[in-house]
């Protein structure tokens, strides 16, 4: 598998065509529960429920990761994610660490 490119989720958000099947990273706060898997722009598009700005994370990551800010390697797919709720998917993650302030 090539290098992941480091892109941010807006940009995937505005041009999923130009990554799809493309590995990629991405940094956003990630959540992970019972039917929900997501990365999201900012903590506050997950506590509002504004999908449009997340991406559902089709592997199960650490739950020690959740609620926190994460980086993500994994492939890129327009592929809408769980019940068609999203606006695409990172599926095979290879990596997933805490970032940022979250970081240890």
């Amino acid at each position: 598998m090539s290098k992941p490119q480091r892109i941010s989720i807006s940009a995937l958000l505005a041009h999923p065509e130009r990554h799809e099947g493309k590995p990629v990273t991405v940094v956003g706060f990630y959540h992970g529960s019972f039917e929900h898997s997501a990365i999201y722009l900012a903590q506050a598009d997950f506590q509002h429920h504004v999908r449009a700005h997340g991406i559902w994370v089709a592997n199960r990551i650490p739950d020690s990761l959740s609620d926190r800010y994460v980086e993500l390697d994994g492939i890129f797919t327009s592929s809408r994610g769980h019940l068609g709720q999203w606006p695409g998917t990172i599926c095979g993650i290879s990596r997933a660490v805490a970032a940022g302030a979250d970081a240890p």
